[in-house]
């Protein structure tokens, strides 16, 4: 579909009045003019009639006396009206289809909705639609959206020479991420399926995520559980549940065997002996030992804690000191300097010198303090009170376990002693694995399921890529420090430049230069368009540059005088080859008058003569592209220039005829 723009308007506030600007499709329309006079707003204007969730239209005089703003959209043979209001009634969209236009439809032809609905309207209308691809009953917030491939549409004035950043609003993250899911579609590396595929797997593989997360944290704590579970085992053995003369609590397969065993024994199971008794009375002891070698550490550690806390404290006087001394020392050195200024007044010179040097030695000795004292101290503190905090926390695992251990029957009965605390604990560790298991099924399955969504599409990336350099190196300006633009990166969303008999290739924010930053602008959003409706893509034909003349002139504010000679503002540099400022201007415009012819419908017709023999002609359409700029420059840089062809001039833009009538604005 050939989206271009034949209208945009804004209404009063009352909405009474409205004034309409047109435009010519398949031209270079140009709204030339003074600063402060409305043309920057266009952007933001067109960008809120389609949908857009911020209102960016500039505050002040424009947003104060507009109740409402309005395109409209060729669509090949129809006109898509959208008007959408301001205030409170933002998300109200009204709208219409039809062969007319903004000032010749009446208010009862319009079609109201809101701004959520008619995106939906929108996505299937220009052709980014999932509809037909997508689970009527799943969520589709988020999907890819119209709303995405604006990025190609609009350079303005703080992105046109931007080395940061190459498209709209692509110096915001969100959206950087919306562009990045979509982008292999708009370019038709990858078709409508395949992207649904991709999100869908996208969707997976983020709760694979959250799976492998839940897998590593159940982990982690069925490890924790298996370790408190030493007690309970060796209670087991007391009981003669499980024939063991040992129990390595790291080999977690074996524990989980034990646990298994101990969970499926009964009453009968129960089986005293003195060889058990033994055992737990070694592990006891065991223990113990390492209670007692723990507690050791953790003391010997709080001594080298209180040390090192004790040194900081002394550490901390000293420098007192030092200062104290620096600050009693400090007249030192301006008597050294009066002295050596004044020496035939004076001959106490070596003394001056002597004490002066005493307070060069007490600043270097608060210097190193500074610098090599406190900070290692500190270092070693922190440490200390790590292994601290780390042996307390054995200490009190072993202490439990040591409990549990010498824990006898006592008044509690048998059965409840067996059930309760034995068989019922590990059945309960025994359950807390198996949910593991359950994890690991669910992983498995959810890669067999991302697995239907893995396809290829590198390579066919690549030659569309490759494609879109090309087509954009036939637009690089003569003016630009670089020949050619040498790839695009998707994952960067900008391209990289390179000279033609150099291997090695810059980012843009690399070259320095506005003039280059705006050439290589101009440059890759002409071959993306061209690329685009080769493919005929979903993108809008329209591209609207804002003030690409900016690394330019003015230097000022510009306004239009009648002595006013572009050919007078000369570079104070070469550096764009030798070309004046006007000449890399009118570059500019040379090159995109270029895109619009290359992007004309060329064919070979065949006509009859009168006397009935045929003859072949060929037939020029329209451009399928359509540029407008917004720009300070005049008709003295472009009317009737050779190279700067299908121009659509509009009025100029002045003071007195700006965007917003005089008559709305309230004083």
């Amino acid at each position: 579909m050939n989206v271009q723009l034949q209208q945009f308007g804004i209404y009063s506030k009352d909405l009474k009045e409205h004034k309409f600007i047109s435009f010519q499709k398949g031209k270079l329309n140009i709204i030339h003019g003074a600063s402060q006079t409305g043309k920057s707003a266009i952007i933001p204007i067109i960008d809120y009639c389609l949908c857009s969730s911020h209102n960016r239209i500039p505050k002040g005089i424009i947003s104060n006396s507009c109740g409402a703003y309005a395109i409209n959209l060729s669509l090949d043979e129809n006109n898509l009206l959208i008007k959408r209001f301001s205030g409170e009634k933002y998300k109200t969209i009204h709208y219409s289809l039809s062969s007319k236009s903004l000032d010749e439809i009446d208010d009862n032809e319009w079609q109201i909705t809101d701004t959520d609905k008619f995106k939906i309207y929108l996505n299937n209308l220009f052709g980014v639609s999932f509809s037909e691809i997508a689970d009527e009953h799943e969520n589709n917030k988020g999907n890819p959206s119209f709303r995405d491939l604006i990025a190609f549409n609009f350079q303005t004035q703080s992105i046109v020479a931007n080395p940061n950043c190459l498209l709209y609003k692509m110096d915001l993250a969100e959206y950087r991420f919306y562009l990045r899911r979509i982008f292999d579609y708009a370019i038709g590396a990858m078709t409508s399926e395949q992207l649904y595929a991709g999100l869908k797997k996208q969707e997976l593989m983020e709760k694979l995520k959250e799976l492998q997360k839940q897998k590593s944290r159940h982990e982690s704590y069925i490890q924790r559980r298996i370790e408190a579970a030493e007690p309970l085992l060796y209670k087991a053995i007391e009981y003669g549940l499980i024939s063991q003369t040992e129990i390595n609590i790291s080999d977690t397969v074996n524990i989980e065997i034990l646990l298994k065993q101990i969970s499926e024994k009964n009453i009968g199971d129960i089986k005293f002996s003195d060889e058990a008794n033994e055992r737990i009375a070694n592990k006891i002891h065991n223990l113990i030992n390492q209670l007692d070698s723990l507690h050791f550490e953790v003391r010997a550690l709080k001594q080298e804690r209180n040390n090192i806390e004790e040194l900081l404290g002394i550490e901390e006087q000293n420098k007192e000191q030092l200062k104290e001394k620096c600050s009693r020392l400090e007249i030192a050195e301006f008597i050294r300097d009066f002295c050596k200024k004044n020496s035939s007044d004076t001959d106490v010179i070596d003394d001056v010198d002597n004490l002066y040097n005493n307070l060069k030695v007490v600043q270097d000795k608060l210097i190193d303090a500074n610098i090599f004292g406190k900070g290692i101290y500190e270092s070693k503190l922190n440490r200390i009170r790590k292994q601290i905090n780390e042996k307390t926390e054995k200490i009190n695992i072993l202490t439990k376990n040591k409990d549990i251990l010498e824990e006898k029957i006592g008044t509690q009965s048998l059965i409840e002693d067996l059930y309760v605390k034995i068989i019922g604990g590990a059945k309960k560790i025994i359950n807390e694995i198996s949910e593991k298991n359950d994890l690991d099924q669910q992983i498995e399955e959810l890669n067999d399921e991302i697995a239907k969504f893995n396809f290829d599409i590198d390579e066919l990336r690549q030659k569309q890529l490759t494609s879109i350099v090309n087509k954009s190196n036939s637009y690089v300006p003569n003016f630009a420090e670089f020949d050619e633009i040498a790839s695009f990166s998707k994952e960067d969303l900008t391209v990289k430049v390179k000279n033609k008999y150099s291997s090695e290739s810059y980012f843009l924010w690399e070259t320095g230069s506005g003039s280059n930053w705006v050439a290589y602008h101009i440059a890759t959003m002409l071959g993306l368009h061209k690329h685009f409706i080769y493919k005929k893509t979903p993108v809008f034909n329209f591209i609207i540059f804002d003030q690409p003349s900016q690394v330019y002139f003015p230097k000022v504010n510009y306004q239009h005088t009648k002595d006013f000679d572009f050919n007078d503002e000369k570079k104070s540099n070469n550096i764009d080859k030798g070309f004046s400022d006007l000449e890399c201007v009118q570059e500019m415009f040379k090159i995109m008058s270029k895109a619009i012819s290359d992007n004309k419908l060329k064919k070979i017709v065949t006509n009859v003569a009168e006397d009935g023999t045929e003859y072949e002609t060929e037939k020029v359409f329209d451009s399928n592209l359509q540029i407008i700029v917004l720009d300070h420059a005049g008709p003295d840089v472009w009317k009737d220039k050779e190279g700067i062809n299908d121009i659509n001039p509009l009025k100029e833009w002045t003071l007195n005829n700006r965007l917003v009538p005089q008559s709305w604005i309230k004083e």
